[in-house]
């Protein structure tokens, strides 16, 4: 008792700041819109330093507008158009901004504006594509040159202000660590709480190089890695699959970054996949990949697809933590291409099931954009499975299928197992990130 320590968590922070918003609608009206108090809650903060007698500030990416100011955001008579800015990846990078101040008191304030840097931190650690779990300043932490304009103005009552401001990112940072660099664009006057910092960040580096899908141990056997299939069990295949309610194929994985769309589909054994041509893919639009966008292109480097895995569409899915490892049940069904619910279930035959991961930034009609992995054969020998009729599905009385025939140059029984120390077969794209909201796998339970 009597003491107090510095923890994070939503369940802490949630229940802090619907309180304090409380008390700002107490003060200013409980009329104020969302995204105003939004605002004034970041603009009016206080920066967090990196440590107790520390002079670094802590990035906005960890910190975002600081420390909430409940008096201030309660009081203050200037108000600010956004709250944060985000200045994106060097291919992307948005370096021009402008914003409003509103001065709705009934007195005038006189501002001068500036920059605060914040230190600059690195995503991944050297020689790894998994995002560091601490938070450490690049050595010397160089950080974007700021131009505020007007660097000074006198805001009558009532009256609004625009401000221009222009960045250049830092040079000399390792792009492939991803670096974030980070800051603050400060509107300080002499009078209490009519002052402002808003916060702003961005990547010295280029997020679509980075590499979305993981390989590395699956945490169900160390010995493994994934991705991989299993049976339901969560054994390794060792003969043909008969989708009859009792068994099935999972796919294990797991995400090193976010990726704004991912899917699995089921193509030929025999498939071979090519690259694409460099002039095809620069002739894509980039479409609006919303919450329910689904690719409708029906091949991927140049293999036609027999049919997505149902429920494996996914739009902006987040990396998954180490510990974890993301599972999708496949019980030998597929959604045709140009189909967009109606499932049937597969013939016999061999085939292999081909994941695809968006990298953050691409473009899902460029193939190039994509990580992928492709599994090693799986022969389908028949299935049991029961559904209710589907007229488009000759099988869907549940009938009995016939073994398939021999494949050439391909073993009948297609095991699916990986040797206990050897990777699979991984494929980056080499250029060019959402998550399977499905079962997770933490540690040795399902």
């Amino acid at each position: 008792m009597g003491s107090y320590a510095t923890m994070s968590g939503t369940s802490m922070s949630t229940p802090q700041i619907a309180g304090i918003t409380a008390l700002i609608k107490a003060v200013r009206g409980k009329d104020l819109q969302a995204l105003k108090l939004k605002n004034i809650l970041s603009t009016t903060a206080q920066q967090v330093p990196t440590g107790s007698g520390q002079n670094d500030i802590q990035t906005t990416i960890h910190a975002g507008g600081g420390l909430v100011d409940a008096f201030c955001a309660s009081y203050a008579k200037t108000v600010l158009s956004i709250d944060a800015i985000a200045l994106h990846d060097l291919p992307n990078l948005k370096s021009q901004h402008s914003f409003t101040i509103t001065n709705e008191g009934d007195q005038s304030y006189s501002f001068r504006t500036g920059h605060i840097p914040a230190i600059t931190v690195n995503t991944f650690q050297p020689g790894s594509h998994r995002v560091s779990t601490t938070v450490e300043a690049v050595p010397g932490s160089p950080s974007a040159q700021v131009q505020v304009s007007p660097s000074t103005f006198t805001l009558a009552a009532k009256g609004s202000q625009t401000i221009q401001v222009t960045f250049t990112p830092p040079s000399g940072l390792s792009a492939e660590r991803l670096p974030v660099y980070s800051g603050y664009v400060s509107l300080i006057s002499d009078a209490e709480c009519e002052h402002h910092t808003l916060p702003y960040y961005g990547i010295a580096g280029v997020m679509k190089n980075t590499k979305v899908l993981d390989a590395g141990p699956d945490t169900e056997d160390s010995k493994q890695q994934i991705p991989r299939l299993t049976d339901i069990n969560r054994q390794p295949l060792a003969g043909p699959v008969t989708f009859d309610g009792s068994h099935g194929i999972v796919v294990r994985y797991r995400m090193a970054f976010g990726s704004p769309y991912m899917r699995a589909d089921v193509i030929s054994a025999n498939a071979t996949l090519v690259s694409e041509s460099p002039s095809v893919a620069s002739m894509q639009a980039m479409p609006d990949i919303g919450a329910n966008f689904t690719l409708s292109k029906g091949s991927f480097m140049g293999v036609n697809l027999i049919g997505m895995i149902p429920t494996s569409n996914s739009t902006y899915a987040p990396r998954t933590v180490s510990t974890d490892t993301v599972v999708l049940p496949w019980t030998g069904t597929i959604i045709p291409p140009g189909e967009t619910q109606a499932a049937v279930l597969i013939p016999s035959g061999y085939y292999k099931i081909l994941i695809r991961a968006l990298r953050v930034n691409g473009n899902p009609f460029v193939d190039a954009d994509f990580d992928y992995w492709l599994s090693p054969v799986i022969s389908v020998a028949g299935a049991a499975l029961r559904q209710q009729p589907n007229p488009q599905s000759p099988n869907s009385q549940g009938s009995s299928r016939s073994p398939p025939a021999p494949l050439d140059n391909q073993p009948q029984l297609g095991p699916v197992n990986y040797p206990p120390t050897a990777a699979p077969a991984y494929y980056p794209s080499g250029l060019g990130s959402t998550y399977y909201p499905r079962a997770i796998s933490r540690g040795r339970t399902f």
